[in-house]
């Protein structure tokens, strides 16, 4: 699928857990996933981060500071909010 291969969806987990693709990987594989996949298609690449609003910006920034590295400036994010 063409468009898949010019959007990487991160999903972090309320236990920090990342998972690309619906695998699970660290901080630097997902680093390499931008970054490469960002080269492949420049003008049409964006990153969707999801998170739990549980998790802290500590865990969500190291994805922006890759972003920003790659040249990515075409990134989306998506809180999951828990009702009361």
């Amino acid at each position: 699928n063409e468009e898949a291969a010019r959007r990487i969806i991160i999903t972090v987990t309320a236990d920090k857990t990342m998972y690309i693709g619906g695998k699970i990987v660290d901080h630097r594989a997902a680093e390499e996933m931008i970054l490469t996949t960002y080269q492949t298609d420049p003008e049409n690449f964006e990153v969707r981060i999801r998170t739990d609003q549980a998790v802290p910006f500590r865990e969500v920034e190291p994805l922006m500071i890759a972003c920003a590295k790659a040249g990515v400036s075409n990134i989306a994010f998506a809180i999951k909010t828990r009702t009361k």
